[in-house]
Order: structure tokens, then sequence, then C-alpha cells
């Protein structure tokens, strides 16, 4: 019987729409969830169903949009599972037997983590975190509904979860105040994030005490803040401004120096994961450990920001020289690129774009065996700019909301693919 199961109207209306699909016990089940974020967590509310409940499982993660033939190919390996989508867009029909689907354009406009949740809630057992977790990954997939709000209320009044004005720079309870501004990617703060000494004069100019210059964000006192905020003002733009400072969520059942106690630090390790493809870090994490495994995604998120930061400054000083011949057409840049790890150019594209680099809206980027695609314009979906791809047999892999990386092929030139990418619009 699930641990405190929330009295609210629309939790029993999505409860009921599960009724009739219990899950065999005697067949275990195999979760595909997508690389996003909020596909991540929803994965998570059923493998901690599924160990509360003692059902067997096991789960791998999938490209958000994935052609039937190679779906069919990752079924048809484990046909003695009970399989279970979560978030994942299939090009092709959705006829597989024994087959549930959760998908982010389905049921209503109901959440991805509010959809899982009612089905565990109805077929297994789920805990009190379970509902901290559908509200956060429903927050991560739309931030302002009428559902998310119904949710929200429904945490805040079991002091689950609550909202928190101020800061949403990853690490605000945990991590120095240089060490969280001068890490920061997500977004990228222009002239601070990679730069300590420029940290360092902010925090002088905000006359924060040295004393309390160790110490971390959440520690300072509300003045304080409001001095910090006011420099930070001076120096950043309206957009970037709009991500670090504004309602946080708290989740209260964590504690209170801990990396997942607040959606936005949530929300940036799972973004990292999805660039290092470390999604099992993530739902370790998530099912609980708080040990050996979370020290580690502490461990990888430092090393990526470091990463990325440096990658960052050294593309910019290498598009810019005169030996990089650099294309443009229209609002979109195409140029090669050489980075030491592919695995944060992601982040070097976003950032770019975030910068207004040559006034870019969209970059195509180069390397000697890939070509990485990535837009600014949130409006524009995965699906929406991958499906042209796989339709023109590329193999196109998301490595964020807004890009993705495809292997070159010597039958495929670059030309093709700046043409499929434009006529996306």
């Amino acid at each position: 019987m699930s641990e405190r199961a929330p009295d609210n109207g629309l939790l029993d209306s999505i409860r009921k729409d599960y009724v009739k699909t219990p899950l065999r016990a005697d067949k275990p089940i195999l979760i595909l969830a997508s690389f996003e974020p909020h596909s991540i967590i929803s994965a998570s509310i059923l493998c901690r169903a599924a160990f509360q409940t003692k059902q067997l499982f096991h789960v791998k993660f999938i490209n958000p949009i994935i052609q039937r033939s190679q779906l069919l190919k990752i079924i048809e390996k484990n046909r003695n599972y009970t399989n279970v989508l979560i978030g994942v867009d299939i090009i092709g029909k959705n006829d597989f037997k024994n087959t549930l689907t959760f998908s982010s354009h389905g049921t209503d406009g109901i959440p991805l983590g509010l959809q899982v949740y009612g089905f565990a809630l109805e077929q297994m057992e789920v805990a009190e975190a379970d509902l901290g977790l559908s509200i956060l990954g429903a927050h991560v997939e739309n931030e302002s509904s009428t559902v998310v709000d119904s949710l929200l209320a429904s945490g805040t009044e079991q002091n689950i979860i609550q909202k928190k004005k101020g800061f949403k720079i990853p690490g605000t309870n945990h991590l120095t105040i240089v060490d969280a501004l001068s890490r920061c990617i997500h977004p990228y703060l222009d002239g601070l994030s990679g730069m300590e000494s420029a940290c360092e004069r902010l925090l002088e100019e905000s006359n924060i005490p040295l004393a309390k210059r160790s110490g971390t964000i959440d520690e300072l006192t509300t003045e304080e803040r409001k001095q910090l905020s006011a420099s930070l003002v001076t120096r950043l733009s309206p957009n970037t401004l709009s991500q670090i400072l504004g309602t946080d969520l708290e989740f209260l059942l964590e504690e209170s120096q801990s990396p997942l106690r607040y959606l936005s630090e949530m929300k940036s390790l799972l973004k990292t994961v999805w660039s290092r493809k470390l999604f099992g870090l993530a739902i370790g994490v998530l099912l609980g450990d708080r040990g050996r495994i979370l020290k580690r995604l502490q461990d990888v998120y430092k090393n990526h920001t470091t990463e990325v930061l440096d990658a960052h400054q050294e593309t910019i000083v290498y598009l810019n020289s005169s030996d990089t011949t650099v294309e443009r057409v229209e609002d979109t840049l195409v140029a090669p690129i050489k980075i030491g790890s592919p695995l944060a150019l992601p982040d070097v594209s976003r950032i770019l774009l975030e910068t207004s680099f040559g006034n870019a809206k969209s970059l195509i980027l180069t390397g000697n065996d890939f070509v990485s695609i990535s837009w600014s314009n949130h409006k524009k979906s995965l699906s929406e700019v991958m499906k042209p791809f796989f339709e023109a047999e590329f193999s196109p892999i998301a490595t964020s909301s807004t890009s993705f990386m495809m292997s070159t092929e010597p039958e495929k030139n670059i030309r093709e693919i700046q043409q499929i990418f434009y006529e996306t619009g």
C-alpha cells in the first residue's frame, strides 16, 4: 500500500486511467526512458516504486526521438520483459505488445512525472519522496500550468516541497559564493563564469564581509543577498538574470546542504548527466544513494564545468583566428571546430549562442568525424528538428534540449546537412 497517498482530485483521475493496466509480478520491467531531465526523474519514480514493490526491473536510456525499427530491436532482445516507454517519441507506429507508454505529448497535457506517479500510485507502492519527485519533474517539463500548480499545492500542504525566492544558482547551499558563481554554466554568467578573480571583485563591490566569503549564498543575510543581487543586475543581461534570480523549488525531504535540495541544481546536474551520458549515476542518486554515487556525481559536475569553461575560451580563440573559415548563412554560423572532448560541445555551443557570438541564432560545427547542430530558439523542439534528419537516413543523437550530434558519413556532405536544417525553419 502506498505511503501517504495524497488526497488530490487530479491524481485520483489519473489513477483511474491505470486501473486496468496491472503489471505482471512474474515479469520484470524494462524501463526505456529518454535522455531528457524530466524523463530521468519520471523513470526514477517508477524504479523506486518497483524497488519498493519488489518488482524486478532494468532501466535503459535512449534517444528522445527514435525510429520504430531501432526500438523494435531493443524490445526483441528483451522479450521476457514488460516494456515501459517514458518520454520517447517514436517515428512510426507504436503498436508493440506488452508495452506501456508515458508520453510528453499525450494524456491531455498531464506532465510525464505525474503520469508515472499516478500509475505507480495505482499499481505499485510509492513513498512520500515520490510525490516530491513527480512535482520536480513536472516543473522541469512545464513550469507554468494549472496542472503543475495543483500538484505543487498538494506537495506544499504536505511539507514536501515549497517555493523559495532568491538565487537559483547551483550550489547556493553547499558551495562557496565564488565557487557557485564561477562554476555556473546553467546559465553562463558572462564575465563571471570561469573567472574567480572577477567573482572576488564582485563580492568586494557588494560589500560582502570577508568572513562571509568562504560561506554559501544561503548563509548571507537578506541585506547581503540584496547587495549581491544589485551588483549582478549591473553586470548581467536581463535574460540571464531571469534565470538566476526568482522563484526556485525547495525539496524539503533533502538535507539543507544537499545538492538535490533545490530544483535549479537538480536540473543542472541532470543536464550534465545528459552531456556526459552517465545516466546510471542520476538513477543511483534519485533512488536514494547519498554517499559514494552522489559524491561521484558532484565530482563529474565539477570536472564538467571546468572542461566546458576551458573549452569555451579555446573555441572562441579558434573561431576568431584568421586561419579558421567561418561561414554565415542568415543567422546560422557554420564552422570547423577543434575541441578536446566532444562531450563538452553541447554546453560550449549553448554558451556561444547565449553570449550572442557572431549574433548567431544557430550553429553547425564540424569535427573530424562528427557534426554538431545547436539552436537558441527553445520553441523549436528536438523532435521538430531531428525527424527530417532521420528521414534523410542520418542517425542524430540528442545532446541537449536544443542540440544534437551526428557521425559524418562520406556520402553525406555538409551542404546536405545545412539544407535539411534550414528547411526546419
